[in-house]
């Protein structure tokens, strides 16, 4: 038997175990990830066990760097076998990693298959690319497998959405919602911004040389992606940060004139475009998801080869409590805090976090303002723990929204299963200290592992599909 689908992996004692027996089968609402709509309405077959893992994966990319594989073997043109070969070899050096026990969840929930090792990767990768031909493992059934009920793709404002469109015309057991991404927009000292504002010029119809028309074009923006459901704006650019924007129309004026700002200019733009988004979010009850900590691209050359998302990220010092507090208080101030989750890399910022999310309590909806989970490098077993437990002691794990995949990958949409048993982990210990009673933790599960995400973004469209 493969350990880790097995009723003891994570799971250390009885009460636990009876906390996952009576929460696994739970739906998954997955509110952020990377995956393609057209990807989802097209649901192709995989080609081979190489493109569902490896694939735009740069944490696989990562671990096999480290190991001193090729170039060649992981982003290259090397055969898939070779590639799938010097994968496997890799996984056998990742010991404490979670990416090994993410492979082999999959391994042992998706293909009924024993861990993975050099050793048999060459026979694996025959049995599971046989298996990658059957209707059973396209995305949309991998995704039903997984019990994922609804997600959120990550789309630009500027996107057609045609592809969401269909799928939401034509899937009816799966929900697909787009979420707004603004990123590129607020980011005006990068070489990126000034193309983002001519392609939204074009996908909105409308002209833009001031910060108000740049502001009308979003807010036409976003009323397309709310006519399609959508419930959540993420961000997530570097630099994160909220400063005093008086002066960002004189700013963006000298941005348009010269095709890029300066930073000091480009701080003034994101802070004012901040506000007014997250004011328009309120208005339009959505979530607004601040991610911050991360220092992107540090590789300048692996970056000009192969793009963003190479695997070329690291933790970064976060922007600071006092900095996201001043966003939170002027919307706060103007009545039009909307819901929002606060993720951040650096964890010895979640304490603050908590108790800063805890000062914004407010409006009749619980944990308003909250951290979201443990963030990309920190969505291992420990930062898991470490994370849940800021939560029970800075703010109120019951309101907790739960586990997200943040990934291209339909594969790794086994985090939430293993994101489950973790909290039933974390929980059960305090049952078994006599701490707090089984039937309450029970809810308490339930409701972080599916019914407190789907209330908390809302909206009739997904509570109606969701059946809460």
């Amino acid at each position: 038997m493969n350990f880790f689908g097995s009723d003891r992996f994570v799971l250390t004692t009885d009460s636990a175990r009876e906390l996952y027996q009576n929460s696994r089968a739970l739906p998954v609402f997955d509110f952020h990830n990377h995956l393609s709509p057209r990807f989802l309405y097209e649901n192709p077959h995989y080609e081979s066990m190489t493109q569902f893992w490896l694939g735009g994966d740069h944490y696989i990319w990562r671990a096999m760097r480290l190991a001193g594989v090729d170039e060649e073997l992981i982003t290259g043109k090397a055969p898939d076998e070779e590639k799938f070969l010097a994968w496997a070899k890799t996984l056998d050096g990742l010991v404490g990693c979670p990416l090994y026990v993410w492979i082999q969840m999959q391994m042992s929930f998706l293909f009924d298959e024993a861990p993975l090792t050099a050793a048999n990767a060459a026979d694996i990768y025959r049995r599971c690319n046989e298996k990658l031909k059957s209707d059973d493992f396209t995305p949309r059934a991998l995704l039903k497998r997984f019990n994922v009920t609804a997600l959120c793709t990550t789309d630009e404002p500027f996107d057609t959405l045609e592809w969401h469109a269909k799928l939401q015309a034509e899937v009816k057991d799966l929900l697909v919602l787009p979420a707004y991404r603004p990123d590129k927009l607020l980011a005006a000292s990068k070489d990126i911004w000034l193309e983002s504002v001519k392609k939204l010029e074009i996908s909105e119809g409308m002209s833009i040389r001031t910060l108000d028309d740049l502001k009308a074009a979003l807010v036409h923006s976003l009323e397309r992606f709310a006519a399609l459901g959508c419930r959540t704006a993420d961000h997530g650019y570097e630099g994160l940060k909220y400063i005093d924007p008086a002066g960002a129309d004189e700013a963006f004026l000298r941005a348009m004139k010269a095709g890029i700002a300066t930073q000091a200019d480009a701080d003034l733009i994101s802070s004012e475009l901040l506000r007014f988004l997250g004011e328009k979010y309120a208005e339009l009850d959505m979530v607004m998801q601040l991610h911050s900590g991360a220092l992107r691209n540090g590789n300048t050359r692996r970056y000009q080869a192969l793009g963003a998302d190479c695997g070329v990220d690291s933790v970064d010092t976060a922007p600071g409590v006092r900095s996201i507090s001043g966003l939170l208080d002027t919307l706060e101030m103007a009545g039009k805090l909307p819901k929002t989750i606060l993720y951040c890399l650096d964890e010895g910022e979640y304490a603050g976090l908590a108790t800063l999310a805890a000062s914004f309590a407010c409006g009749g909806i619980r944990d308003k303002v909250q951290v979201g989970s443990a963030w990309w490098f920190n969505d291992h077993e420990r930062g898991m723990r470490n994370h849940l437990t800021v939560l029970m002691e800075n703010a109120m794990l019951a309101g907790f929204v739960g586990m997200l995949t943040d990934s291209r990958s339909i594969g790794t949409f086994v985090r939430h299963d293993y994101f489950r048993r973790i909290l039933c982990d974390v929980v059960g210990e305090k049952v078994d200290k006599g701490e707090f009673p089984p039937a309450l933790a029970q809810k308490i599960v339930n409701d972080i592992c599916y019914g407190n995400s789907v209330a908390y973004f809302g909206g009739e469209t997904l509570t109606a599909h969701c059946g809460i």
